[in-house]
């Protein structure tokens, strides 16, 4: 198991690993498999640049791409202590072998070397108590519930907001 920052090569993989959660997990994303299909590469690529205020973390099993997490970093210069993890999605053959937690730790790790970041936070939907209690193993606490936050075109899902501080 090897973990690292991804780049505009990994592109054409993440794009893959993407799409299938957006189709397996449709629930866990607030984007759609209908609205990420027809995106350019390009547009992968870009996502994948590697800053200060965003990069995402991959997980990889004898070299291909089964785990990721992005890091967002808050866009207001009064909100620049604050970052998010976002998409993070590990596929279901590889949970419970431990990359999804090594995955975290080191997104979590890199987000500490940022100058001025002081706290993570993460949405969760409200009913995925494994998640909530995965997050929860890194110091995670849930701060508040929005109720109907998300809706599939059948079924809204409340979501819980969870913080970590660095």
């Amino acid at each position: 198991m090897k973990m690292r920052i991804l780049t505009e090569k990994d592109a054409e993989e993440f794009r893959k690993l993407r799409l299938k959660g957006l189709q397996t997990d449709a629930s866990a994303f607030g984007s759609t498999y209908e609205l990420e299909c027809d995106l350019p590469l390009k547009e992968f690529e870009q996502r994948l640049v590697p800053s200060e205020e965003q990069f995402v973390v991959g997980g990889f099993e004898e070299n291909q791409l089964v785990c990721t997490a992005s890091f967002i970093r808050a866009d207001e210069e009064k909100e620049q202590h604050k970052g998010s993890l976002a998409g993070i999605y590990c596929e279901k053959a590889y949970r419970g072998t431990g990359i999804a937690k090594a995955v975290i730790e080191y997104t979590i790790a890199h987000a500490r070397t940022l100058e001025g970041l002081k706290m993570l936070t993460l949405i969760v939907i409200s009913e995925n108590e494994r998640a909530k209690a995965f997050y929860e193993t890194f110091g995670f606490e849930t701060y508040g519930t929005e109720p109907n936050a998300m809706f599939d075109g059948v079924k809204y899902y409340d979501e819980d907001s969870m913080f970590l501080e660095l």
